[in-house]
């Protein structure tokens, strides 16, 4: 097993000798961090494999510790399929991203929280959660309050920008915008 992409409960199961009810088990008592896909299915990052597996004392193999994970994770976070879907595709050209979505900010908080990814793509007015409300709660929260926050919105008011940086963002890009743009943007947040 190598460092790199996100582990299924089966790829655990199988580097620690358990069975996957094992692995489900350790995901239900808080002791191995995962998050769940859309499809329901938990994923476990190699750093937090890596956590678990010093923590509890168990032997970690030199190629799963020492190679470099150059894959940094995007969730795009959009109360609009079409956009989530143009996004994804967009961004998808890029093969060193790991994208996911959500489609309101009730449910991105919840991904963030569990995958906390290195960069957020937030929508500022969607139902219920707005996107001011998952960035503040993102700063709010010191394990995910170093993520990277791009707010990509259509209502690119001066007030909407002030407030977005006020809140917490680091970047304010007004849709529609350009591929390029876009690329290029998501690209120098997640080298800085």
């Amino acid at each position: 097993m190598e460092k790199g992409g996100p582990l299924t409960t089966g790829d655990v199961a199988s580097y620690c000798h358990v069975s996957h009810v094992t692995v489900f088990r350790w995901i239900k008592r808080g002791i191995l961090k995962a998050y769940s896909t859309p499809g329901g299915h938990y994923r476990i990052s190699c750093d937090d494999l890596v956590g678990f597996l010093k923590q509890q004392g168990m032997p970690v193999s030199p190629e799963l510790q020492d190679s470099g994970d150059s894959r940094r994770s995007v969730l795009l976070v959009d109360d609009d399929p079409k956009v989530l879907e143009i996004l994804g595709k967009i961004l998808s050209t890029d093969e060193s991203l790991d994208l996911d979505t959500a489609s309101d900010g009730y449910e991105a908080c919840i991904k963030i929280g569990a995958a906390k990814p290195d960069l957020i793509v937030v929508d500022l007015f969607m139902p219920g959660f707005d996107g001011f409300s998952v960035i503040r709660e993102v700063r709010a929260n010191p394990e995910t309050s170093e993520c990277k926050i791009l707010v990509l919105s259509g209502f690119g008011s001066d007030d909407n920008r002030t407030r977005s940086l006020e809140f917490g963002a680091d970047r304010f890009l007004e849709k529609p915008v350009d591929a390029n743009t876009l690329v290029e943007c998501v690209k120098g947040m997640l080298v800085n």
